[in-house]
């Protein structure tokens, strides 16, 4: 008779998976080359069970600044963080993300996915504003930009954002204007509406 056995997994907590990955090796064992491989999906997968959403913007932003994450890792990142409830905090991680944002389009994907999340107005402002101030921007980084303008809500908000957009706009191609004009007529208020058009001119 085959006698059963019970298996006990372990599941670390994120303070020590980032010990683990930063910290010295036992037994003279040396660390990895600078870019460090996470086990992407074990890792992510404790930070989305931490309840605390302060703990997890915090677990995310501290992962970035450590580690030189590839664009997998980053969409790992992005899909976590859009979980989190907090929209100040998933505003925090999106910003703090900018410096390491990778300009593929799968990352770009999941980068606007995760602001279109965002419930806040103003805290999609000032994830989609900081972005836009970026100096070297991707076609394709200024299309998402504009794209989720239009989700924004908040009038003041949008105008905001196209206002601070709108300089990389005007040395564009003409669908990228297009796609400017078509965010401009999204916004309901006339002052907006005036300003963010003078902005491109």
């Amino acid at each position: 008779m085959i006698q059963e056995t019970e298996l006990n997994l372990f599941v670390p907590s994120p303070e020590l998976l980032v010990r683990l990955a930063s910290g010295e090796r036992p037994l003279g064992i040396r660390a990895g080359p600078p870019r460090i491989r996470l086990l992407r999906e074990t890792y992510f997968d404790v930070i989305r069970t931490t309840s605390s959403t302060s703990e997890s913007g915090r677990m995310l932003r501290y992962t970035m600044e450590t580690h030189d994450l590839s664009w997998p890792a980053l969409i790992n990142l992005f899909e976590t963080t859009r979980r989190i409830s907090s929209p100040t905090e998933v505003s925090s991680v999106l910003r703090a993300s900018i410096p390491h944002l990778i300009y593929e389009t799968p990352v770009l994907d999941a980068y606007f996915s995760c602001v279109n999340t965002i419930s806040s107005s103003t805290e999609q402002g000032r994830v989609l504003r900081q972005l836009a101030g970026v100096s070297e921007l991707s076609k394709p980084a200024i299309s998402g930009i504009l794209h989720s303008t239009q989700r924004i809500s908040s009038s003041t908000e949008k105008g905001s954002v196209l206002r601070a957009i709108a300089p990389k706009v005007k040395d564009g191609d003409k669908a990228m204007k297009d796609l400017y004009m078509e965010t401009v007529k999204t916004i309901s208020s006339d002052s907006e509406f005036r300003r963010s058009i003078d902005a491109i001119m």
